[in-house]
């Protein structure tokens, strides 16, 4: 079992779960005491050793699944009657014995396989098929069409058309016992069928190889296409996905922006503090030493529409910023589509997803009504202009269609004589802004730059640059 389990890990490994070596003996440990009789507790202890990130959950239970499912599932789990099966007898009892007598007479003619077959043994079998499949090296398969070279090899290795003669012995030598020509052919009828949906289990167990070997591209396949979907055409299952990409791309721009600002903390060589840092050394500098610099973090005050027309670029823009939001000083983020609320204590009192949640479907403001940015802006101007200072770097998410309210573009132009930098990010192309309803043009004056944000790479790239920049 501990070779089953390492090659596991090594799969985690292989698609980017980080699994260090004293995890992996943790994992061997949890395996030992929980043991693997029960697949949902061990699936769950062994997830407990080695996952450390919440991105990694789904990933790894994909390839759980895929690892794990042994020869009960490959063959399906029907409601098989026949010899060693659950279905409703036909005379089972005297078949079954005249089967056992049969067998014991062809002992010695019998491989461990046709008996396994033949007792519905699934734990024998599974562990027949991985092993032939190794002898096989079926991990060394790359592509679909490499699917019948390897099954082929494995039901060679298996040995199958000697099983079909074993089964063909046990036949007569029943019939040869007296036994009806009907209930033999009725009981071996199922036996034919079992191993039939064995031979199809060696398809599938290298079918499921291949996609454990290349689940990492599958995974970055699906994911470039995702990162080019548009914010308007996402379903329930890409708003899953993408949450998780978010949740990465996140951490990664955090690491670097930390980075980042540790190499621009280091300021001047200081020759003094150098000296006597080296006096152990004879003066001579192995370790220099520099004055530090004070990096000020930016600011961030966000307006953000939540109207179902940008709904999921809102969403994946505010997980983004609640996931680095320690690298600012201070953010202050709001949401609005006719009323305005602020949601900052949710980034301060809740998980990434309650927040969020909280933040587009609770009860700060009302969702369901029509947007109305010159009523929203008034409002934050009344009751929260105060947050913006010459260290702000204002954001305004959202499509500019104002329903043919008051646009109040006065509020943007305040806002941008007191602040460092406006930023309007809009999901629609630059060639829809003006048309019916849109007030883009009115507000186009009075914001620093306007972005068109249609997918997520559009938004990793505008994240990406108003952080960096957010330090210059």
């Amino acid at each position: 079992m501990d070779d089953v389990l390492v090659d596991f890990l090594n799969v985690l490994r292989k698609n980017g779960v980080r699994v260090s070596l004293s995890e992996s003996v943790d994992a061997l440990e949890s395996a030992r005491l929980i043991g693997i009789q029960d697949r949902v507790p061990f699936r769950d202890a062994l997830r407990a050793s080695v996952v450390k990130r919440h991105v990694d959950i789904a990933t790894y239970d994909e390839l759980f699944d895929l690892f794990f499912s042994g020869v009960g599932e490959l063959m399906g789990d029907s409601q098989e009657a026949g010899p060693g099966g659950d279905g409703p007898p036909v005379d089972m009892e005297k078949f079954l014995e005249a089967l056992g007598e049969a067998m014991g007479e062809l002992a010695n003619e019998l491989d461990e396989l046709t008996i396994s077959l033949v007792r519905n043994d699934r734990g024998t079998l599974d562990r027949l098929l991985r092993q032939a499949g190794e002898e096989a090296e079926v991990r060394e398969i790359e592509t679909i069409l490499q699917i019948g070279v390897f099954t082929q090899r494995i039901r060679q290795r298996l040995n199958l058309d000697r099983v079909e003669d074993s089964l063909g012995k046990i036949r007569e030598q029943m019939k040869a016992r007296g036994l009806s020509n009907e209930l033999v052919e009725e009981g071996f009828r199922r036996l034919d069928e079992r191993l039939e949906r064995f031979r199809e289990a060696v398809r599938k167990y290298v079918e499921r190889q291949l996609e454990l070997e290349n689940f990492d591209q599958v995974e970055k396949f699906k994911n470039e296409l995702l990162f080019q979907k548009s914010f308007y055409s996402l379903n329930q299952e890409d708003q899953r996905r993408m949450r998780e990409i978010v949740q990465r791309l996140a951490e990664r721009l955090k690491s670097v922006v930390q980075a980042r600002r540790k190499k621009m903390k280091r300021g001047k060589f200081d020759a003094k503090r150098t000296f006597r840092k080296n006096i152990q050394y004879g003066g001579v500098p192995f370790r220099l030493v520099f004055n530090d610099r004070i990096i000020d973090k930016p600011e961030l005050v966000i307006l953000c529409d939540i109207s179902d027309s940008v709904r999921s670029m809102s969403r994946f823009f505010l997980q983004f910023i609640y996931s680095i939001q320690s690298v600012f000083t201070r953010v202050r983020s709001y949401i609005f589509v006719a009323e305005l609320g602020e949601i900052t204590p949710l980034f301060k009192n809740q998980d990434v997803s309650g927040a969020i949640e909280e933040a587009l479907w609770g009860d700060i403001i009302n969702p369901y009504t029509h947007s109305d940015y010159g009523m929203a802006l008034k409002i934050f101007h009344r009751d929260h202009f105060h947050v913006v200072n010459d260290k702000s770097h204002v954001i305004v998410i959202g499509d500019g269609r104002n329903n043919y309210n008051a646009p109040n573009e006065w509020v943007l132009k305040d806002i941008k004589q007191r602040a460092k930098s406006v930023t309007w990010l809009n999901p629609e192309g630059r060639g829809n802004w003006g048309f019916g309803d849109s007030e883009m043009f009115r507000y186009l004056p009075h914001v620093t730059r306007a972005e068109v944000v249609g997918n997520l790479n559009d938004l990793v790239s505008v994240v990406d640059r108003i952080v960096i920049e957010g330090f210059r």
